[in-house]
């Protein structure tokens, strides 16, 4: 679940990094075609399955679980993304709704059947 730096520099090549440390370094790892040595602020445990995939095509916005990555410079934990903390997101988020509908009530059991996230 984390970017290339390729991917980084697609946005962050418009902004001038002058002045801006982690701009600066993340432009050397770019020009030298090295990753950025990411430091992980979420560890999941290796048997749980999460894709941001579902989330973002789902219209789930990102600052809902990581705050706003916008007038942030480092990341840090907003949400603890533990079992308990997914679950009642799922159980009253409105997009369940939204996507699904007459069939949100099922959908949301869905969510619920363990095999949907352990695998």
């Amino acid at each position: 679940g984390v970017p290339a730096t390729q991917t980084c520099m697609g946005c962050h090549a418009q902004i001038d990094p002058t002045g801006r440390p982690g701009l600066e370094q993340l432009k050397d790892y770019y020009d030298k075609g090295e990753p950025i040595p990411w430091v992980k602020v979420h560890d999941l445990p290796d048997f749980v399955y999460f894709s941001h995939k579902r989330h973002v095509t789902a219209g789930v916005d990102c600052a809902e679980c990581h705050g706003d990555m916008k007038t942030k410079t480092v990341a840090q934990r907003v949400n603890t993304l533990q079992m308990g903390w997914c679950l009642n997101c799922h159980a009253d988020h409105p997009s369940v709704d939204q996507n699904y509908g007459a069939q949100a009530e099922i959908r949301r059991a869905e969510m619920k059947d363990c095999v949907t996230c352990h695998k």
